[in-house]
């Protein structure tokens, strides 16, 4: 296997904000609109693979107003194509599973994710996503 990226999309911004997306075209079109609206340029590859993968699980934090304190969570990250994860598989994916914990967040803005843990016993390799406000 080769070896996997330590660091996944730094550059790439987006907000978990407003609610899941059913379909990916749409999604990734919002999406590269977020880019060219923050950045002032279209640097959106939804298709660049990203990780060269089938699955990989990544971790956040949240803020649970209600009990005034953080939790976790994790997504299960799967390649659309069953070969390997694109950028839009990690944000679409990402987006539906954490938008309703992260709208409300302070540190709901999407800065990368990092390798946490290799693939081991069964188990995908873990990343954590960093949030930013």
């Amino acid at each position: 296997m080769e070896s996997l990226p330590q660091k996944v999309m730094p550059k790439v911004l987006w907000d978990f904000s407003g609610e899941a997306y059913a379909n990916r075209e749409e999604f990734s079109a919002v999406l590269r609109r977020y880019q060219i609206d923050i950045l002032g340029a279209d640097v959106w590859q939804p298709e660049l693979i990203v990780l060269p993968l089938v699955r990989a699980r990544v971790l956040f934090h949240y803020w649970v107003a209600e009990a005034d304190d953080e939790a976790s969570a994790e997504v299960e990250l799967q390649a659309s194509d069953g070969h390997a994860i694109t950028a839009l598989d990690v944000l679409f994916q990402i987006h539906n599973a954490a938008v309703e914990k992260l709208r409300d967040d302070d540190h709901r803005f999407f800065e990368g994710i990092h390798l946490v843990a290799e693939p081991a016993d069964g188990m995908p390799a873990c990343y954590h996503m960093h949030l930013g406000s």
